[in-house]
């Protein structure tokens, strides 16, 4: 964005009601506005540099204009989401007072009224405006929230509603808050305070919404309803002083970022070199400082102020410097000169790796150099890169002809595919296994092929191997172990064995996660079968697919295990 487009972005918001959008508004358009400012004086200071006349060139007036009508933009849009702020305060705590009137209203329902229609009716207006009210101070919603849920409970189980429940209703209330128990356990994993909030709050709306349940359980399912819910409230109330803390902490790391960058202007520089390594010391402090978060908010923006000062005086003091200097960039242009003649050594060398560091040396060195002067710069450049790279194109070309080498080793694999698949499986099996193992050690001692050709040579040699083991007469486990091995002996034989351990590991791990999923259901349905003869058999058969799952879970970290030691192999073979 332009500062003019800045500036109508900020006209516009003038009308925008939401005091949050104006706030992330107005963080963005000030940064990109600093970053504007900031290229027009660096801008400034080059024309200043590179000039050949005594006149500093300054920031034209109608750009000094429109730098204070941004500026004015900014302060009048920062106090109109102050004052919008204020008003979401003032509207939150009218909603209190609503809530607490509904509450009161509730309470006298509950103990006065005996017509169970009217309650109803009542009680159901209540409910629509308690959900019409807008939110609350968040340091009263859970005390208000507890309130009414106790009213609802007390509605719910004391009025005489039972008798016009269906028992399938019942049954799927309970499933309905055992799902809203289990969501908010999940929920005591999220990390961020916002969706814990968000998260806890629509947990309790819907469990008032959820009918009544077996009187039986009701006790217990409340109390490990509430124990979460108050664990949530108490992880919330961790997460807000940690953030605070987090705050204070912050502060105390911009304070010293305040001192390190009035520690470096303490003593100005007095030649290029010094002034580049103290822009760059000053550019790393601005780079930690957009790392830190923010601050307390009654220190955030002082603090900043005292940051920009140091800045402001460096960079003052820098253009000053360098509108005195003429003679630098013939300096600049000579040092260049003679790394282009000692880059001469690289030219017919054939010491690779003597002529790279060579080569690194003098590119390292022309970096440090700095720049020539706009007019010297490239043809030097041009000159010095054209010797770099005439040696870099020779290497590269001798390096080419180690990869005929490793087109004898895919004229090797091919030739080993051909043997696994004329091979011809005898009677005893175990010799048979043997044999495919063994093909397997040797696919795996021959070294790369050609890059483009190593998935295509690695799929036909699995397909083969995978048609020879699908030959032999396995059942059941045996089948199962001897496929599963011989899996692994071919992912060894892989361009990339660490790589498919790893997708394999990863898909055994969902396997898991799918079949405890399912034992859970299970096991939460168990309390669903009554004492009939059909309910044992049915009670009989879950349990039967519980411990089917659970075996099914201890082979498959079996193989895990297995996965992870051929892997650890795999990774230590590369390191060697």
């Amino acid at each position: 964005m332009t500062k003019k487009e800045i500036l109508e972005r900020l006209t516009s918001l003038s009308e925008e009601n939401d005091h949050k959008v104006l706030k992330r508004e107005i963080k963005n358009l000030s940064d990109r506005f600093h970053e504007l400012t900031n290229e027009e004086e660096k801008e400034l200071q080059i024309k200043n540099n590179n000039s050949e006349e005594d006149e500093l060139h300054t920031l034209p007036e109608e750009e000094v204009q429109l730098n204070d009508q941004v500026q004015e933009a900014l302060t009048a849009l920062k106090v109109r989401r102050n004052e919008l702020k204020d008003a979401r305060d003032n509207e939150e705590k009218e909603n209190l007072t609503k809530k607490q009137v509904i509450l009161k209203r509730f309470q006298v329902l509950l103990q006065e009224e005996e017509n169970i229609g009217k309650l109803f009716n009542s009680i159901k207006e209540i409910r629509e405006e308690w959900k019409a009210v807008g939110d609350i101070p968040k340091t009263k919603y859970q005390d208000i929230q507890s309130q009414y849920s106790q009213l609802n409970e007390l509605f719910n189980y004391n009025v005489n509603i039972y008798k016009e429940l269906q028992e399938n209703d019942l049954k799927r209330n309970y499933s309905l808050k055992n799902q809203l128990i289990h969501q908010a356990k999940e929920l005591l994993n999220e990390s961020s305070l916002g969706k814990l909030d968000k998260g806890v709050k629509a947990i309790q709306n819907e469990w008032e919404e959820i009918g009544p349940t077996f009187t039986e359980h009701w006790e217990k399912i409340k109390e490990e309803y509430w124990e979460t819910i108050r664990a949530i409230y108490d992880k919330i109330k961790d997460l807000r002083e940690g953030r605070e803390k987090e705050k204070e902490a912050n502060y105390e790391k911009k304070k010293s970022l305040v001192e390190q960058a009035k520690s470096l202007v303490e003593h100005l520089p007095d030649g290029h070199k010094e002034w580049n390594a103290m822009t760059k010391a000053l550019n790393d402090l601005q780079d930690a400082w957009k790392k830190v978060g923010y601050a307390p908010k009654e220190v955030n923006d002082k603090v900043w102020e005292e940051f920009r000062k140091p800045f402001d005086l460096f960079y003052e003091k820098k253009r000053e410097f360098y509108a005195s200097q003429k003679e630098e960039h013939n300096d600049k242009k000579e040092a260049k000169e003679k790394i282009i003649e000692r880059a001469e050594e690289l030219v017919g060398l054939t010491d690779w790796r003597k002529g790279t560091e060579l080569a690194k040396k003098l590119q390292r060195e022309w970096k440090k150099v700095g720049h020539a002067g706009q007019y010297a710069e490239q043809r030097l450049w041009k000159a010095f890169r054209s010797k770099c790279d005439a040696f870099f194109e020779a290497k590269d070309k001798h390096f080419a002809e180690l990869d005929k080498a490793n087109e004898e080793n895919l004229k090797l694999k091919e030739a080993l595919i051909e043997e696994i698949n004329a091979f011809e499986k005898g009677e005893d099996t175990k010799a048979n296994i043997e044999a495919l193992k063994a093909f397997s050690a040797r696919f795996a001692e021959i070294g790369n092929v050609p890059f483009k050709q190593k998935d295509k040579i690695y799929k036909s040699y699995k397909d083969a191997l995978d048609a020879q083991y699908a030959k032999l007469k396995l059942d059941g486990k045996e089948k199962e172990k001897v496929m599963f091995q011989a899996k692994l002996d071919s992912m060894k034989g892989s361009a990339n064995p660490v790589q498919m351990l790893r997708k394999e590991k990863d898909f055994i791990r969902r396997k898991i996660n799918e079949l405890t999923k399912e034992i859970t259901n299970f096991e939460n349905n168990l309390g669903f079968f009554g004492n009939s003869k059909g309910a044992e058999a049915l009670l009989a058969g879950v349990k039967k697919n519980i411990e089917k799952g659970r075996a099914e879970i201890e082979a498959l970290k079996s193989k895990l295990k297995s996965l992870s030691k051929l892997e650890k192999e795999a990774l230590n073979k590369e390191e060697v």
